[in-house]
């Protein structure tokens, strides 16, 4: 068991209709449309209608206009009175802002970033009420994450105690990045994500730390720490240029930029940073507060 109690605040309304064929009552049947609507108070505030039949032990349900908040739900398949579960699900979100107020609606709490962007998920879920797997292929086109545009593609697999990330891909001018790993379901349980970045463009970052250097990275991370409060650690090198403003002209001069932190919803500290520039180095650290929006740099020239 998850953990997870679903509770659904909204009333449904039914219209059915009933029939029999042959007058044989193991050939009963029963189909009609149930029209949900949000009520106040806690829950998941559904609204929308599906239809629905009843035969042959299997419940079947299909419906293309269901929706919590600003997520659209689309749902086809059956369920049987032994417990069975056969369905098909999409889910779309136009605005991934509005992501944190949803899951609110079922206990789950998500790290406040600054994204923006659409998001489409479709999959399955199979087995038994007890017992079942759900898969999640993910795509979000037009993404971004703090100043940084990536599209997102991925593939997820659910249990009733445990979600899988397969993979993670995010491409775009300001990167790739690759990761998988090990969600968690209960509040007692810890992140396991590990990931490659293959390019990162870092410059507009270490700008705003004084460190003027054209700079895709390429390194790798990790998220670890209690479901409540992850911690990203990452390792990046890069070799880029820098910028150095003259009279009249910009020279780029040969640089490289090696760096160590790690992070959570508190701030940014910079373990370690060391970079070079033509015949120069910058050796540093630093921390970003979250709370108050300071910033902390010491360098060494």
């Amino acid at each position: 068991h998850s953990g997870l109690t679903v509770r659904v605040a909204s009333r449904a309304d039914a219209d059915l209709t009933r029939g029999m064929s042959q007058w044989d009552p193991r050939k009963l049947t029963t189909e009609g449309t149930v029209t949900f609507r949000p009520l106040s108070g806690p829950g998941i505030p559904l609204r929308g209608t599906a239809r629905f039949s009843v035969a042959d032990r299997r419940l079947r349900v299909a419906s293309e206009a269901l929706r919590v908040r600003d997520v659209s739900l689309r749902l086809n398949g059956t369920v049987g009175v032994d417990g069975r579960l056969d369905l098909r699900y999409g889910v779309g979100l136009a605005d991934v802002t509005t992501a944190p107020a949803a899951l609110a609606d079922l206990g789950v709490e998500v790290p406040r970033l600054n994204v923006r962007g659409a998001l489409e998920a479709e999959g399955t879920v199979n087995g038994t009420r007890d017992s079942w797997v759900a898969t999640a292929n993910v795509a979000s086109r037009e993404f971004a994450v703090e100043e940084l545009d990536l599209d997102l593609v991925g593939e997820l697999i659910v249990t009733p105690t445990s979600v899988r990330l397969v993979r993670l891909t995010a491409t775009g001018a300001d990167g790739v990045v690759l990761a998988s790993g090990d969600l968690p379901v209960r509040a007692s349980e810890s992140w396991n994500v590990a990931g490659d970045i293959e390019r990162l463009r870092l410059d507009d970052a270490l700008t705003r730390l004084g460190v003027p250097i054209d700079a895709p990275a390429r390194g790798r991370f990790e998220v670890t720490g209690g479901s409540r409060d992850p911690q990203v650690a990452l390792t990046l090198t890069a070799d880029a240029s820098s910028r150095v403003e003259g009279i009249g002209r910009t020279t780029a001069l040969p640089a490289s930029v090696e760096a160590m932190a790690h992070g959570s919803r508190s701030g940014i500290v910079v373990d370690r940073l060391h970079a070079r520039a033509g015949s120069g180095t910058i050796d540093g650290a630093g921390r970003w507060t979250a709370a108050t929006g300071g910033l902390d740099v010491r360098l060494n020239a």
